[in-house]
């Protein structure tokens, strides 16, 4: 996914903040905390400079939204103090979401923190609207979202991708697929509509 982001930025800006222009992708390591965000992207929204912090996850974490939070501020602090808008997005429908705002209550009930992110649930998403953008980057996620396992959107999205000779992003939906594509006669049928590809694949980085 990191990899997907950094190589699609302006697919993921345009999805997420629309009226953003992508201006480049940053270094996610943040400093003197050896911690790493999965994205930050800077952009240019409404004028001003700002990033967008993306984080995926696959498995219920109960530290989510601390997470955001600290990844949210050490972001700021390291990029000029730009303002930083989170977003977790979910690639599977496992354990608890995290819910926004985060609000953090000093005893006798006064507020301490209130902090705002975006949640995404991918099995929420429509597959269709993933194909009808045409943002190559977001293809490999079809198989995750909401009707993505019918074998129409999986044909069209392996079409798309074979007609832009995005041959990595091909194995990498493959890879992807597996998450959802585990056994028995549906997993036969996924490999199959991959079958054609498997010499292009192989010279793949994915693979």
């Amino acid at each position: 996914m990191k990899r997907l982001v950094r190589s699609y930025a302006k697919h993921f800006t345009r999805w997420l903040a629309e009226d953003a222009v992508f201006v480049r992708a940053l270094d996610i390591e943040l400093q003197n905390q050896q911690l790493f965000a999965d994205a930050l992207l800077e952009v240019v929204l409404y004028g001003e400079s700002a990033l967008l912090h993306i984080e995926f996850q696959t498995y219920d974490d109960p530290e989510m939204e601390m997470r955001l939070l600290e990844y949210n501020v050490l972001a700021c602090r390291q990029y000029g103090r730009r303002p930083v808008y989170s977003y977790v997005i979910y690639l599977r429908k496992t354990g608890e979401v995290a819910v926004s705002p985060l609000v953090r209550m000093f005893p006798g009930k006064k507020e301490v923190h209130r902090f705002f992110f975006q949640v995404i649930k991918l099995w929420e998403v429509p597959a269709e609207l993933l194909l009808q953008w045409g943002w190559t980057g977001l293809l490999p996620l079809v198989p995750l979202a909401e009707g993505g396992k019918r074998p129409e959107a999986v044909k069209e999205m392996i079409n798309q991708l074979a007609s832009a000779q995005e041959f990595d992003l091909l194995a990498i939906s493959q890879v992807v697929g597996g998450l959802v594509f585990k056994k028995g006669l549906e997993l036969d049928w996924f490999r199959r509509r991959f079958s054609m590809f498997q010499d292009i694949l192989r010279e793949s980085w994915v693979y």
